[in-house]
């Protein structure tokens, strides 16, 4: 059994290998003094109205998750949330020594926490799998209020981080690859689909091949799988409704369209990487 004292991230940098029985695996560390770990959370959720004086930012988000079903096939779909960061000290994020290929298992002050990182094979690993901590990691979504409040515990304060030489600041959306409408329409359907009832009104969306921008009343409608019945005769699934104009139409407020997704950190230095 190798100790906390010995497993942190601090003193396993640059290069923490692990034994493995599918081959040489290991884990290259940045070499900074903390680490910025983001934690999503969906629109709703109990733990997205976290607040806390070591809670670095706390900004929109949209998360994607992919589903598989039992004929092999895979579908991915989006919600609106939000994204919560923490400067944790890298002395106190200790490595658990297992191969985790591209979700490097870690716990920090208890609580286990899935860092989704960048991994594969390369030369230098001489065929073996090798994952790349930044300074910079994402964890999965949907902590609980415990584990953030464990985690805010470990953390450190805005003031201490900026006095280690990070910056950052709002990150603008590429406008080549992300569209700052896509939050404002997973919130609009996150809302809406709570007060869906029988007899409500939805905007059929431009894309639809019939109806396209008509509105039309629910007749029924179910979660599993998820389909709108409407005017008696046409099913709509939900990429097709137009939520954004629905939720106009019902009084439901949105957040404003943004072009600010997420913040961008930087290091004091480069990480160093083993080879």
């Amino acid at each position: 059994m190798i100790s906390p004292s010995l497993n942190s991230f601090r003193a396993l940098a640059p290069l923490a290998r692990i034994p493995h029985e599918r081959g040489p695996y290991s884990v290259a560390l940045p070499t900074t003094d903390h680490i910025v770990l983001v934690f999503g959370q969906k629109l709703g959720a109990p733990a997205a109205a976290f607040s806390h004086p070591n809670l670095l930012a706390k900004a929109p988000e949209v998360h994607w998750f992919k589903r598989y079903f039992r004929n092999g096939r895979k579908r991915w779909f989006c919600a609106a949330g939000y994204d919560l960061y923490f400067a944790v000290p890298t002395e106190r994020i200790h490595l658990v020594f297992e191969a985790g290929y591209s979700y490097v298992p870690t716990t920090i002050n208890g609580v286990k926490v899935l860092l989704n990182v960048s991994g594969g094979s390369s030369p230098e690993v001489a065929g073996g799998w090798r994952d790349w901590v930044r300074s910079f990691a994402h964890s999965s979504v949907g902590h609980s209020l415990r584990d953030l409040a464990k985690i805010a515990d470990a953390a450190v304060p805005a003031a201490e981080l900026a006095a280690a030489g990070w910056t950052w600041a709002p990150a603008k959306i590429d406008q080549g690859s992300s569209d700052p409408r896509t939050f404002q329409r997973c919130e609009a359907q996150h809302k809406v689909r709570k007060l869906l009832k029988p007899s409500m009104v939805i905007v059929v969306s431009e894309n639809a091949n019939r109806y396209a921008g008509c509105t039309l009343p629910v007749t029924s409608y179910c979660n599993s799988p998820y389909s709108l019945i409407v005017d008696n005769r046409l099913a709509v699934g939900p990429t097709l409704v137009d939520w954004v104009k629905t939720a106009a139409l019902h009084d439901v407020r949105l957040t404003p369209e943004v072009d600010v997704r997420g913040v961008s950190f930087k290091a004091p230095e480069a990480m160093a990487v083993a080879v």
